[in-house]
């Protein structure tokens, strides 16, 4: 994870453009699972939680 703001009022264009300038090379990524996770937000501390529902496995 990049950034996460909480507040409506931040003006992320100059975050959108410094990241669209960004031109990495290409590179070839093996993803052997992938998981599907319930994700709950706690407002009053301002943080995420989350849990491994299922994982599922390739190959």
């Amino acid at each position: 994870m990049l950034a996460y703001v909480r507040d409506g009022g931040f003006d992320d264009r100059p975050l959108n453009r410094g990241l669209r300038s960004l031109r990495p090379e290409r590179v070839d990524v093996t993803i052997d699972r992938v998981h599907l996770v319930e994700q709950r937000q706690d407002p009053a501390a301002g943080y995420y939680t989350w849990e491994v529902v299922e994982e599922f496995r390739f190959g």
